[in-house]
């Protein structure tokens, strides 16, 4: 690791852009002239939680496996979620045993994230006046 180049920058410096996932962890240490694996070491060093942590506690587990069955598209459900590509949503998928889609799914078996959420507050608007 080059230490001059990171040697001026603090815990607090780094741990608001590490914790945001919008911004790729590439676009971060190339601002910085380093290599991701330079990034990353230094988080460990700071004892910053592994991002794969951070991304595991910005997804509802229950709220994105009903996504997930509804049809919901899994770049629509990352956004939701504040991810930038659905990676994270795809590993998650697997690890609560949720079946894969195969593919590309069929246009009458996509439901649009704005459909999905309307849904639900229409379900939980449902539950109060009971």
């Amino acid at each position: 690791m080059k230490r001059g180049k990171l040697a001026g920058i603090r815990r607090e410096d780094l741990e608001p852009v590490w914790n945001r996932h919008d911004i790729p962890l590439s676009k971060v240490a190339a601002r910085l002239g380093v290599s991701k694996n330079a990034i990353s070491k230094l988080a460990r060093r700071f004892g910053l939680p592994k991002r794969e942590s951070v991304c595991r506690s910005l997804i509802d587990d229950d709220q994105m496996a009903r996504m997930w069955i509804c049809g919901v598209p899994a770049r629509d459900i990352a956004r939701h979620f504040g991810l930038t590509t659905p990676c994270a949503i795809y590993m998650r998928r697997k690890k609560l045993g949720l079946q894969p889609r195969g593919g590309r799914l069929p246009e009458h078996k996509i439901t649009p994230l704005h459909v999905f959420l309307e849904r639900e507050m229409l379900e939980r608007m449902g539950e109060r006046k009971k």
